[in-house]
């Protein structure tokens, strides 16, 4: 590869980073505290309805069957706006991770010295991943979205335990 054609490719590697980086420090610093209260009311809501769907299940009432599907369909809605941005934080994050490998797959060897050091440089900027994070102390990833799932269950299963010892 010659000298000309791979700083042409590296310039087009450096400006996607560089929109990535924007556009997440966009978001980041929009949403940052927006997203941390989305994601805590979200998990106190599923496991508040998830708590009323057992509790409408247990009684055997008239309306039984719209009272589920109401909760169901709130329930839902609600995990898959938490999804959807866990989802798209992933996608950006796993698109940081492809630049990073993209440039190391690329040719760097082959050049004259100077103009690998370029590739050094910018292979050290994309070491650390690009991430959206919640309350900056959490990352949006589909990990963490199984995470809140699970904390959720986690309190459901502590409220159907009181509630048990109460009865």
């Amino acid at each position: 590869m010659d000298t000309i054609g791979f700083i042409q490719s590296l310039k087009v590697a450096v400006l996607r980073h560089q929109h990535l980086i924007s556009y997440t420090d966009i978001i980041e610093n929009s949403f940052n505290q927006t997203l941390l209260m989305h994601v805590i009311g979200t998990s106190v809501i599923l496991c508040l309805q998830g708590y009323q769907f057992v509790t409408v299940i247990s009684e055997n009432g008239e309306k039984l069957l719209v009272n589920l599907v109401y909760i169901v369909i709130f329930m839902t809605s609600t995990a898959v706006s938490v999804f959807m941005y866990c989802y798209f934080a992933q996608i950006i994050r796993d698109e940081s991770d492809e630049l990073h490998y993209a440039i190391y797959e690329m040719k760097w060897y082959e050049l004259a010295d100077k103009d690998a050091v370029l590739v050094v440089v910018i292979m050290g900027r994309c070491m650390l991943p690009i991430k959206i994070t919640v309350g900056k102390f959490a990352d949006f990833t589909l990990e963490y979205f199984a995470k809140i799932m699970k904390t959720s269950m986690g309190y459901l299963t502590v409220l159907l335990a009181v509630k048990k010892q109460i009865d």
